[in-house]
């Protein structure tokens, strides 16, 4: 609408920032607020609240770069108003969640919630002084994707166009207030305000009120959200076809020349006849009915527009349709300007003089109940007559505007009465009219009790939630919601505006007061990504975390990936963006192996051990790779295998423990001995080493064993002689003759390697019970891991017997009573290798007796 409403001709120089950009104002606005520089003030103002929580070094640093202004809003046509088809128990009213919860096998190839695009956009804007620039194509991509969705058919695609469509209007809201706060901040830092106004300067509405928009941070911002109303309105706006062929009145003066010739039409009534404008009224007539129903459509039309900021459009179509008159009455409420006061310059004056008279004139046509409620409405919109505007407005977005209208409206003309230096005094306007203003605060309280049921279902809705913290500048509550939010199962869609959002109040310094609430939204974001396969965008999302947040997300997102190449290329990733990879690889593995191992329980003594490896073992021997990437990293790799070796013996799966300890490469004891950093599990680095040294000794045992007893059973079968002896004929005998010496050949090939192997095993399970350093798994230092310790001490009462019985069938086997003499030694050389102590007293007592019997036998 025409901008002279407080004070702008067409032709006047607008200030940059409002929510209509840069250049001369489009005549659409009601209260277009463009205003000069101004200076410093002498009065008491009121601000924002959010002022005195915005980072004055985070504004400076955004200002210092900022190179474009706002141009204007993207925008994409749309029509019809939707339906709310919603409720509050799903995150957007997704009653079919089917589409959001499939996994994407291929995530680029179809991209219908957006997450590829807001992610090339953010990619393409990340800097703090782009920020406004990326939400203009944020704004572009919502229009595109609702475009999208509205033209089809299916029932989610028309929700998932209605929920871009608000988005849209989101992020449009968002870009008008944050830029003016930003805008107002600078002036603020750099001492730029309004000049007190000369006396003669103070004749003008316009600049009285100009001024007053500069300093009052409440009210400039309450008419940003009413343009951003009106534009929401323009949107949805539905062209209505019928209108246009108006007829004016046509039916009725068809009755009335009926009854000038003599013919009753018997329409039932009386109908009215002196057709000027005022004419039902004055004669307490009324139309023919075809004509009231038109003119109801005709006056809904004229709302509408006017509703959605086209005065243009009203002026175009009240002429189009022969009602000027109409047109005339409503321009009486733009305020008074003459250039000739202010500028010196010989031009006509703007607006009505008396435009405190046309106000309450129109205010009391608007509390005439005798007119239809869009006939009221027209005349309240500009007289700004709340109880009028409220009868026409059916919701959310209809009620807050007419709220925030009448909070402007008053504002403004309390400061003009009392600043203006007019010779005459002003009409006075109805008690109703200063009484029924509510500031903002009080406007969304009333809209969450409103008695229109869809008034007040909507207030509840997530996004008007938003919309009202955004509004309010309530940081602190808009943080805590769209956390709570992010942690109450919204749908994807939600939560991927939720996390660009905290980036962008993050990335201006806005959300730095809730900065744990917006990164947690981001957090739960990544989550999400992972989760449908988009694991190509969780390191540029994890880049925008807090330290800890981030090692702790990204951590998690690894430990979730199947394929341990992938978790590599990944973790490289990290490196190359400065994260701390290596706390993300300890804590991720470390996670691996904690989720995968979670519900396993350990089999009792008696089981066998297991051959083979599952897919949960192969997972956690290939999480190894991933602390193998660096030598800084050896000792945690030293740990977390020394961690797996045991899990698989306490498992008995031997086969597995050999293939965890082998995937530590044989320099890792030195790099770790010259490693000054200590483990974080608290458990000393001697203490890892000597274990590490233990399963070495145990799996080399373990390995000569296997490989003895292979040998055992290959012994050479002596050769069945026939039948016969020296009545054989000679080439029989020749025959038997060659058979016993190659038995005997490989008789004795097979006794001398089975003289070594077993002087190998022998030697192999004897480091096990002779271990150094006080025994084989014995700590040389004080330990005060308490899992572990418990995991030590059942593995010595397990290997240590399992190793003294196969000694004992290597000796029976081989007939070595000096070696069973040495295994009793060690048995009571109890202070050196403390292995009386694993045995339970019943199993020491039957190992004795064995070796006691054997002695005696051999």
């Amino acid at each position: 609408m025409d901008p002279s409403r407080y004070g702008y001709s067409s032709g006047s120089a607008p200030r940059k920032g409002l929510l209509r950009g840069q250049g001369t104002p489009r005549d659409t606005s009601l209260f277009s607020t463009h205003m000069d520089s101004p200076s410093t003030p002498q009065r008491t103002i009121d601000r924002n609240p959010f002022v005195s929580r915005f980072s004055q070094k985070a504004t400076q640093s955004l200002l210092e770069n900022l190179n474009s202004a706002m141009e204007g809003d993207v925008s994409a046509a749309r029509s019809g108003r939707a339906e709310l088809p919603f409720h509050e128990t799903s995150s957007f009213g997704f009653q079919d969640s089917s589409i959001l919860s499939t996994k994407r096998k291929t995530p680029e190839a179809e991209d219908e919630d957006g997450v590829v695009q807001f992610y090339e956009a953010l990619r393409e804007k990340p800097l703090p002084e782009e920020s406004f620039d990326l939400i203009e194509l944020y704004q572009s991509l919502c229009n595109e994707l609702f475009t999208e969705h509205k033209e089809r058919q299916a029932k989610n695609s028309r929700t998932l166009a209605h929920f871009y469509e608000l988005e849209g209007d989101t992020w449009r809201l968002v870009r008008a207030l944050f830029y003016d706060r930003v805008h107002a901040e600078r002036r603020r830092l750099q001492g730029e305000e309004p000049p007190e106004l000369e006396p003669i300067t103070r004749l003008s509405e316009k600049l009285v009120a100009q001024r007053f928009l500069e300093l009052n941070d409440t009210i400039r911002e309450s008419q940003l959200v009413v343009n951003w109303l009106e534009d929401c309105a323009r949107r949805r706006l539905v062209k209505t076809a019928h209108v246009e062929g108006y007829s004016d009145w046509e039916n009725t003066v068809h009755v009335l020349l009926q009854q000038d010739l003599g013919v009753s039409l018997n329409i039932g009534r009386p109908v009215v006849n002196e057709l000027d404008p005022d004419g039902p009224f004055r004669q307490q007539m009324r139309l023919h009915e075809l004509d009231e129903a038109e003119e109801r459509r005709v006056q809904k039309h004229v709302f509408d527009l006017i509703r959605s900021g086209n005065l243009d459009e009203v002026r175009s179509f009240c002429g189009s349709i022969g009602r000027a008159w109409q047109l005339v009455a409503l321009e009486g409420w733009r305020l008074y300007h003459n250039p000739r006061f202010s500028d010196g310059v010989l031009l006509p004056a703007e607006g009505s003089i008396k435009r405190d008279l046309w106000k309450r004139t129109a205010w009391q046509a608007a509390e005439d109940k005798r007119r239809s409620p869009y006939s009221r409405a027209l005349s309240g919109c500009f007289a700004v007559h709340l109880d009028s505007l409220l009868l026409v407005s059916n919701s959310w977005e209809d009620q807050l505007w007419s709220h925030l209208r009448s909070f402007v409206d008053v504002g403004i003309e309390r400061e003009l009465r009392s600043q203006c230096t007019h010779k005459r005094r002003y009409e006075d306007m109805p008690p109703g009219y200063w009484d029924r203003a509510m500031a903002p605060e009080k406007v969304f309280s009333t809209l969450e009790a409103s008695l229109v049921e869809e008034v007040r279902h909507e207030a509840r809705l997530h996004f008007r939630q938003i919309q009202k913290f955004l509004i309010l500048g309530k940081i602190r509550e808009l943080g805590s919601l769209m956390r709570h939010l992010s942690e109450s199962g919204v749908s994807p869609f939600m939560l991927r505006f939720l996390a660009h959002l905290a980036l962008f109040l993050l990335n201006i310094g806005v959300g730095r007061v809730v900065e744990d609430d917006l990164s947690n939204v981001v957090a739960r974001y990544i989550l999400l990504l992972t989760e449908h396969q988009y694991n190509h965008l969780v390191s540029f999302y994890a880049a925008r975390l807090p330290d800890a947040l981030q090692t702790q997300v990204y951590a998690q997102f690894l430990a979730g990936l199947d394929n341990a190449m992938e978790r590599i290329e990944r973790l490289s990733e990290a490196q190359e963006l400065n994260f701390n990879w290596s706390e993300i690889a300890i804590l991720s593995v470390q996670q691996l192996r904690e989720r995968l191992t979670a519900n396993e329980e350990l089999p009792n003594s008696a089981v066998a051990d297991v051959v083979g490896m599952t897919a949960i073992d192969e997972a956690l021997v290939e999480a190894i790779e991933l602390l193998l990437t660096s030598d800084s990293l050896r000792l945690e790799a030293l740990c977390h295998c020394n961690a797996l070796v045991r899990r698989f013996l306490l498992l008995r799966k031997i086969t597995a423990a050999r293939r965890a300890f082998g995937k530590l490469p044989p320099d890792t004891v030195r790099i770790v001995e010259m490693s000054p950093l200590s483990s974080n599990q608290g458990i000393s680095v001697k203490n890892l080493i000597k274990e590490h040294l233990c399963f070495r000794a145990l799996l080399q045992a373990y390995d000569a064993f296997d490989t003895w007893f292979s040998h055992l059973k290959q012994a050479p079968n002596e050769p069945q002689l026939p039948e016969g002896g020296n009545a054989l004929r000679l080439t029989d005998r020749v025959a038997v003759q060659i058979r016993l010496e190659q038995f005997e050949r490989a008789q004795s090939t097979w006794q001398q390697m089975n003289s070594e192997l077993t002087t190998t095993v022998r030697d192999a399970l004897f480091r096990v019970l002779t271990f150094p350093d006080g025994g084989w798994l014995i700590d040389e230092e004080e330990e005060c891991n308490a899992d572990r310790v418990a995991e030590v001490k059942q593995l010595r009462r397990i290997y240590l017997a399992a190793i003294c019985a196969l000694l004992l069938t290597v000796l029976q086997k081989s007939a070595r009573q000096h070696d069973a003499l040495r295994l009793i030694d060690a048995l009571q050389a109890d202070e050196d290798y403390h292995l009386r102590e694993a045995f339970h007293p019943d199993d020491l007592r039957q190992l004795h007796a064995s070796l006691q019997s054997f002695l005696e036998n051999h």
